[in-house]
């Protein structure tokens, strides 16, 4: 009775493997040079996108070296994301129309193979670049020489993750911060004159302190999606551009086959 069932489970992996389908990725994150943010009230420190055992996209950052982590991807798992050379992008035209935009300014722009299931098959693929602030900011986004605590590993202008995931239909998770530098002048109260006092608008005003941080920005959406369509993600601040493609069998293939 035993080995009918682990049989049993081993043909439902092996069901739930077949199952997944590989899948061309192609992103663009790009802010809005000119937000009109104050017609909204953003919270002060959102909370972060979840990064755990998040494999990062190609062509994005460079992490520091970190002692060993137990929970890091395996190498079979780091396998499953394959980069696309940047020759083979599709999306170049609409990254160069951006580019090329006053109302926009590209962050970034990068592309990957990878097996789209459900369940325990889903990726998460960690979306990090642009501008580091680490150097000035730290985690809060106050100045580093205010005591702001630092951020060990950059503080990227986007960071977060995209997911995919198959379940008859196909379906996009894309949970990104983004952070952008402003600066900030307090306010000031305005003098009441005294009714006895006629010379209080002659008074030299104190100099108001003019303060620079960043401000964080959450982008936190989930729907469905269409395989050869062009999916875009809105954000006031910022826009994030998904393109997924099914690949050919034959190389669908290769690819199934480095992962085994």
């Amino acid at each position: 009775m035993r080995w009918l069932i682990i049989l049993s489970l081993l043909l439902q992996a092996g069901v739930s493997r077949a199952a997944d389908r590989w899948y061309e990725i192609e992103l663009i994150v790009f802010a809005y040079a000119d937000p009109a943010e104050a017609s909204e009230l953003w919270p002060a420190l959102p909370a972060e996108p979840d990064i755990t055992d998040a494999i990062l996209a190609p062509g994005t950052i460079v992490l520091p070296t970190l002692p060993s982590n137990p929970l890091a991807p395996s190498t079979r798992e780091l396998l499953r994301v394959s980069t696309v050379p940047p020759n083979q992008y599709r999306l170049n035209a609409a990254y160069q129309s951006l580019t090329r935009s006053r109302l926009y300014t590209p962050i970034l722009h990068t592309a990957w193979r990878q097996p789209v299931g459900s369940g325990r098959n889903t990726l998460k693929v960690r979306i990090a670049g642009g501008k580091d602030f680490s150097g000035v900011y730290g985690i809060d986004g106050e100045r580093l020489d205010t005591g702001s605590p630092p951020a060990m590993s950059g503080l990227w202008q986007i960071d977060g993750f995209v997911s995919f995931r198959s379940q008859q239909l196909l379906f996009a998770t894309v949970d990104m911060i983004f952070r952008r530098e402003q600066t900030v002048i307090p306010a000031v109260a305005t003098p009441v004159a005294p009714e006895s006092n006629l010379s209080w608008q002659t008074t030299t005003p104190e100099p108001v302190a003019i303060e620079q941080k960043v401000q964080f920005y959450r982008l936190n959406q989930s729907r469905r999606v269409r395989s050869g369509e062009v999916q875009y993600f809105d954000h006031p601040m910022f826009g994030v551009i998904v393109e997924m493609r099914p690949l050919e069998p034959g190389l669908e293939e290769q690819l199934e086959e480095l992962t085994q």
